[in-house]
């Protein structure tokens, strides 16, 4: 009997940045659906993977901000305190922002045995394995391929599933978002 894949998600960046890794998130439910999907994502943007029906648990931390140079010290001390929850949880991680040293350094720190990114030079040292990165491509684009890369590694019956944009919502909000 195959193992149950558990999945970690990384977004470290803004609202719009996690919102375009859905499709990747729904592809990875198609192709591995008893896969156990987490979704990491900077304080406060937990409520938007919460509400996608593709991700089985949310988890968020204090990135730092993109925009502004981060404080490596003050990083190293998050990851110190963080990753040895995450030890032993997780198969394979995504790391879905091209230039990521600090996922990169989180789930190399935690032991994740799968580590898969853009071979950019601020993630590529913490990386198992990686696509291109094409900044004229769209960050949809480049998640589901990163997605598809997962599923090379991880194994599936389906290594082609694509989400169905039609039908398979990515977001479901709730009746207190309808209010």
């Amino acid at each position: 009997e195959q193992a149950v894949p558990r999945l970690l998600l990384v977004r470290s960046e803004h609202l719009g940045d996690v919102l375009f890794t859905l499709p990747a998130a729904a592809m990875l439910r198609r192709a591995l659906p008893a896969a156990r999907i987490t979704y990491l994502v900077p304080s406060g943007l937990e409520d938007v993977p919460r509400r996608c029906p593709a991700v089985d648990e949310v988890l968020h931390l204090p990135f730092p901000p993109p925009e502004r140079p981060a404080d490596h010290s003050r990083w190293a001390a998050v990851v110190a305190r963080e990753a040895p929850p995450l030890r032993g949880r997780f198969d394979a991680a995504l790391l879905f922002r091209p230039a990521d040293p600090w996922a990169g350094a989180l789930v190399r720190a935690a032991d994740v045995p799968v580590r898969l990114g853009y071979r950019e030079p601020a993630t590529l040292p913490f990386l198992t394995d990686g696509i291109a990165h094409r900044p004229r491509a769209h960050a949809v684009d480049g998640a589901l391929e990163l997605a598809g890369l997962a599923v090379d590694r991880l194994g599936s019956a389906d290594r082609h599933a694509r989400p169905a944009a039609a039908t398979e919502p990515l977001v479901v909000p709730t009746a207190e978002d309808r209010r």
